[in-house]
């Protein structure tokens, strides 16, 4: 291999993820004890990530599972590399800095995400999470292909090499060098699909030659980070901005399917199968660690984005989230029956970890029971204002009022002080002459405003439901010139239930639509009088998106939003259709963001389903109360079958601030992870179903500081928790994520 031939090329680093090693390995097994050597003799770097993931789209705790996975891998060959390398993600979030620290890192080198403050804070500043978590950022000005330059034919001769390098060093150098904030400078010689230069040796020593001023040498990352001396600037929040790279957050929307998946998938295993391993002793922590392999293989960003060829969507991806969603099921079950015992008695499960009411489905009738905090109960109805209808499109519960139109869209009405939301559910429809990376608007828009669907209402149990069936007519396609709509259209079915549930607090929404139109993007608009924002460009959500005092809209797997330009509505992105991984004729980019491939498989023809939840916030119901109705509502309880009732097996209030994030087998107990979403120090008490023998505070680690062999102490926790019997009390500071190493008696 090149690093075994030539000494003078002294390390290559890999771009931050580990799976490529084991891609290799894979089709070359016989080079794993070489990839060994090279890593323990620190020529090889590797890690610390799994995967080179989307940041953005997928969970917080993804992201941990992502690192710890990948330390996992490097550990296996030798060790992490002890930067905080991540090569091209579409942005970065802001709590990237204390998921960092959590690790024991303490540096970031990225590509993408910097705006107009990089006039400013340049390319290396201290980066500040919510929390004050704090690491050392390095943006590479130039992308991470910066150091390209010095890349020539193998044929070139010595003073061809001299001459190329003669001529490219000054532009090379003069951008990176106006933003840096140190004398050491730092460039990444390689691109996609581009193999290591073999000549990068003679480049150096020519960079030398023609520059004796400069001091150039081949270099690890951690060798870089080394040098640069503690940052003189600094920026807060998220880093979304597209001054120097294009963001691309276009991908909030391609491809839905797969947002909607995944968000599926990783319920399923942070909710069900990791809780149920904790409380049955943590034998099936290797088959999670599979699942959760398998279900990072798709994290990639140019996959999770669905900014790739059609293939790797349908034919690799897919099968991925269904062997997740089969096989995690499968454990779930299995894990559930061991708490439940074999039985026929009928009882309601709550994965939440706080006692509620809930509608399910008992013996066929949607049926309101009340649920125990984490566990299961007797299934038994409870008595609750009745649910009704009012002629053919208003349902009413003990607290709202819903009056929906003929054309899908609603109105919520507060039964006790009488005020009325902002209409809801209207279908705005635009043109998209874009690609998979960039929405570019093309008219005309229509949309479901006003028209006369079949509307009919009625009541089973617990449940009132409004169904709204109506014919969208949309324009087939883009003209030929792809500047408007064809005047052509397609009859685009729709399928709308709008549902309320017996003591509930919001409103449910399931949309079916079959699809027949390319080149457009379909929205579900709501509004609310009186709300003033200024508009956003299209953003990320996760979950829930929310204007206090006004509205606040649950996600099932559905990532895109904007606030328009009447900044009084809010728009969520249904289905984005397009035919192009990337085109070069739009305004809103310049040039291509990837190979111009047609991807026919991106213009979603078929049908496509949605859940989402509207929560209006009258008066009484503060963000918090909304955001834990969206929790249930993309939580609710299941009725099971089994011989007995158990738990609760960890329980918080239902009014807590701090809020659960995970709770799994670790290496040396059981692992809780809470977070505090406010701005000011909270603290909870949370209960458990046994005896507490110990309980400390560790990092995200969780308790393994042998993870990923990068020899960091413990840099960032929480504080100590105390114990009293069954119970854990803990206070977290603003933002703050704590994770506890617990052991029972």
């Amino acid at each position: 291999t090149l690093l075994e031939r030539d000494p003078s090329f002294t390390s290559f680093t890999f771009d931050g993820q580990t799976i490529a090693i084991e891609d290799h390995l894979e089709k070359r097994p016989d080079h794993h004890e070489l990839v060994v050597k090279l890593v323990r003799a620190e020529r090889l770097f590797i890690g610390p990530w799994y995967v080179l993931a989307d940041n953005i789209l997928v969970s917080a705790e993804s992201l941990v599972r992502n690192f710890q996975e990948g330390l996992r891998v490097a550990a296996s060959f030798g060790r992490a590399m002890r930067a905080g390398y991540v090569a091209d993600p579409f942005g970065h979030p802001a709590q990237i800095p204390q998921v960092l620290r959590g690790f024991g890192y303490s540096s970031y080198v990225f590509s993408r995400g910097i705006g107009a403050e990089g006039e400013d804070i340049g390319a290396e500043f201290a980066w500040e999470a919510p929390s004050g978590d704090r690491v050392l950022a390095c943006h590479l000005v130039t992308h991470y292909a910066s150091g390209l330059a010095l890349v020539g034919e193998m044929s070139e001769t010595e003073a061809e090499l001299e001459a190329r390098v003669r001529t490219r060093l000054p532009k090379m150098i003069d951008v990176p060098a106006r933003y840096a904030n140190t004398s050491s400078l730092l460039f990444m010689e390689g691109d996609d699909h581009v193999e290591a230069y073999e000549r990068l040796p003679e480049a150096v020593a020519a960079m030398h030659k023609v520059s004796p001023n400069l001091d150039a040498k081949i270099a690890s990352l951690e060798d870089f980070l080394a040098v640069v001396p503690s940052p003189r600037t600094s920026f807060a929040g998220e880093l979304v901005g597209g001054r120097y790279r294009p963001i691309l957050r276009g991908v909030n929307s391609t491809r839905v399917w797969i947002k909607q998946e995944n968000a599926r998938c990783e319920r399923l295993l942070l909710e069900r199968c990791e809780p149920l391993d904790a409380i049955t002793g943590g034998d099936e922590r290797d088959e999670l660690r599979s699942l959760w392999r398998t279900l990072l293989q798709n994290h990639p960003h140019d996959s999770i984005c669905g900014c790739s060829i059609d293939d790797v969507h349908d034919i690799d991806m897919r099968p991925r989230f269904d062997r997740v969603s089969v096989d995690g099921a499968t454990l779930a079950a299995s894990l559930e029956r061991r708490v439940l015992g074999e039985g026929n008695t009928t009882l309601v499960w709550n994965d939440l970890p706080w006692a509620r009411d809930a509608v399910v489905d008992l013996d066929g009738t949607p049926t309101r029971v009340r649920c125990a905090a984490f566990g299961a109960v007797a299934a038994s109805r409870i008595d609750g204002a009745a649910v009704r209808v009012d002629g053919d499109g208003a349902i009413e519960n003990e607290l709202l009022r819903v009056e929906v139109a003929t054309d899908g869209s609603f109105v919520v009405v507060d039964k006790q002080s009488g005020g009325r939301s902002g209409t809801q559910n209207l279908l705005v429809d635009d043109g998209d002459r874009g690609d998979e990376y960039t929405y570019s608007y093309a008219g005309p828009t229509v949309g479901s405003r006003g028209i006369a669907g079949a509307r009919r209402s009625g009541v089973t149990g617990d449940r009132a439901t409004v169904i709204v069936d109506l014919l969208l007519q949309l324009p087939a396609r883009l003209r030929d010139d792809r500047l408007a709509r064809t005047a052509e259209t397609v009859a685009c079915p729709v399928h709308m239930e709008v549902s309320l549930d017996s003591g509930a607090r919001r409103v449910d929404v399931t949309l079916e639509v079959d699809n027949q139109a390319r080149d457009h993007r379909l929205r579900g608009v709501s509004g609310k009088r009186g709300w003033v924002e200024q508009p956003t460009a299209e953003r990320c959500a996760h979950d829930l998106v929310a204007l206090d005092g006004a509205v606040m809209i649950g996600l099932d797997g559905i990532r895109e939003y904007a606030v328009l330009h009447d900044g009084r509505t809010i728009a969520v992105t249904l289905l984005r259709a397009m035919g192009w991984l990337s085109r070069g004729d739009m305004t809103e980019r310049r040039g291509h963001a990837g190979p111009a491939l047609e991807t026919p498989s991106a213009q979603m023809i078929g049908r496509r389903a949605y859940r989402y939840c509207v929560v209006p916030m009258f008066s009484d119901m503060s963000l918090a109360a909304a955001a834990r109705e969206v929790r249930e509502f993309l939580a609710p309880a299941r009725v099971v079958r089994g011989a007995r009732p158990a738990g609760p097996f960890m329980e918080l209030p239902r009014e807590s601030i701090v809020q659960p994030s995970a709770l799994r087998a670790a290496r040396d107990g059981v692992a809780v992870r809470l977070f505090n979403p406010r701005d000011r120090e909270e603290a909870v008490d949370v209960r458990f179903h046994r005896t507490i023998a110990s309980a400390r505070a560790v990092d995200l680690r969780e308790g393994d500081l042998t993870l990923g062999n990068t020899g960091f102490e413990v840099l960032r926790t929480a504080a100590p928790p105390e114990t009293d019997g069954a119970v854990m009390s803990v206070r977290l500071a603003p933002y703050e994520v704590g994770t506890y190493l617990l052991t029972f008696a």
